[in-house]
């Protein structure tokens, strides 16, 4: 069960993502403006996406638990397709 405080602090992460999202389109915007400076935009524009990842990596982080004694699939040993027929058993 998820409490009220957990929820709170999703929507709070959430609006912040949301934030860096704005923040990252605004700065893709300026950089095609002409005569505006570059760098700046450059520089925050890298900073955003920065802080943005961040935030995804805390909020959805990436865990693969294979179970012991697993055995990949062929296919992903030989580097082929599973869709290939000359790889179906």
């Amino acid at each position: 069960m998820i409490s009220n405080a957990d929820l709170s602090m999703i929507s709070e992460i959430l609006a912040a993502m949301r934030s860096h999202r704005n923040r990252i389109h605004r700065y893709r915007g300026l950089l095609e403006v002409a005569g505006l400076e570059r760098q700046y935009a450059e520089k925050r524009l890298c900073e955003e996406r920065g802080a943005l990842d961040a935030l995804v990596s805390a909020m959805f982080p990436l865990v693969f638990n294979i179970p012991g004694g697993a055995t990949p699939p062929r296919w992903l040993e030989d580097g082929s397709s599973p869709g290939r027929s000359d790889h179906l058993e």
